[in-house]
């Protein structure tokens, strides 16, 4: 796996100076791959992607004429004032949103559907309130295929599985508690746990970590 130290992250991709993100805003950086000579189809390969938000046109784009390639193994962050858009870049990744031009290609399929492969975990828990927390973890194997059928098949395993990703961030035990019994933090951790639930091949870290 390819590692980044602060440095080499400065060095992948540089804060915009203005707003909406720019295709200059983001400089690829030279992987170890790249540096032999090897050529790898990127995990996450977006190419002259715009965005506008329905019903914000008046505002511009969120993201304009973006180019970004993100390797498998790869540690990326993209940096930026508020607003330019690093909330946006993700969740064109993950097939959350979907570009008004440009292409969007995650492990060699085009994006035009949430991307199964992908875990997200966001600057809130969003956490569903009539849910116990183990049932917002599960939540994810319940919507999506393959998962959902192997949670039928196979519900106690997953439940095992849930119940140890919980006891890694601290909170053994508190499963059967719904989320407004939790504490900010908790319910943060929580949302970690169902990001990582599906063993996701891509993550993504949209600022989780401001209330730990």
């Amino acid at each position: 796996m390819l590692r980044h130290d602060e440095a080499s992250l400065r060095d992948n991709f540089v804060a915009p100076d203005s707003l909406p993100l720019r295709a200059d805003a983001l400089r690829p950086g030279t992987t170890a791959a790249r540096s032999l000579g090897t050529f790898v189809t990127p995990l996450v390969d977006l190419r002259n992607v715009t965005h506008v938000y329905p019903g914000a046109e008046e505002a511009g784009p969120a993201v304009r004429g973006l180019d970004l390639r993100v390797e498998e193994g790869e540690f990326a962050a993209i940096v930026g004032p508020s607003g330019c858009g690093k909330s946006t870049v993700m969740k064109l990744a993950t097939g959350l949103q979907f570009p008004r031009a440009g292409t969007v290609t995650v492990a060699g399929k085009e994006v035009g559907a949430p991307v199964k492969l992908a875990g997200m975990a966001f600057q809130n828990p969003v956490m569903l309130p009539w849910r116990t927390t183990l049932e917002n973890l599960l939540l994810p194997l319940e919507i999506v295929e393959p998962h959902r059928a192997r949670l039928r098949r196979h519900k106690a395993d997953y439940v095992a599985q849930a119940e140890a990703l919980l006891t890694q961030v601290g909170l053994k035990g508190q499963g059967q508690k719904f989320p407004w019994q939790l504490s900010g933090g908790m319910q943060q951790r929580a949302s970690l746990c169902r990001a990582l639930i599906h063993g996701p091949k891509l993550l993504m870290l949209d600022e989780p970590f401001g209330a730990l």
